[in-house]
């Protein structure tokens, strides 16, 4: 039986309907993120999101805020590392410890002083030093670019 969602227990244990237990193996075609769901636990109930419409995810004390446009942030009890391989490496990344975005709601990188990403939400995401340069590689497979400039 093939599931169209990803379910986050409220037990606290996390499956993932991709198959693969860590985000460094998860990947997704770009249809299949497109019409993938998460189911988000409330309290008594539960309700879904489609990926693409996750904008981030922020550890903020004790809960994990699940960040949507347009919507008051889904709240969940849960640490970044357990929701972590329920978002596709091809899709996701995690460029701070406290931090997972969603790349196709990277609007700038910036490599500067302090480096941090520019969302759509016009949220400012850190960049720390343990987590730049696989976000970059992430940055680079995920998209098309121009080659650096020759400065000599």
């Amino acid at each position: 039986m093939k599931l169209n969602y990803i379910y986050i227990p409220a037990t606290g244990e996390v499956i993932n309907q991709n198959t693969s237990p860590l985000h460094g193996e998860c990947e997704m075609s770009l249809e299949e993120y497109l019409h993938k769901k998460i189911k988000i636990p409330n309290k008594k109930d539960f309700y879904f999101e489609f990926l693409r419409d996750i904008t981030y995810l922020e550890k903020q004390n004790r809960a994990l805020h699940i960040h949507l446009p347009g919507k008051v942030p889904a709240l969940l009890d849960r640490a970044i590392w357990e929701a972590l391989p329920l978002f596709p490496k091809n899709h996701f990344c995690q460029p701070h410890e406290s931090f997972i975005v969603n790349m196709h709601h990277i609007k700038k990188y910036k490599p500067g002083d302090p480096p941090h990403l520019e969302m759509n939400m016009n949220a400012i995401i850190p960049v720390t030093r343990g987590f730049k340069d696989q976000l970059v590689d992430s940055l680079n497979t995920f998209a098309i670019g121009f080659p650096p400039r020759n400065t000599k």
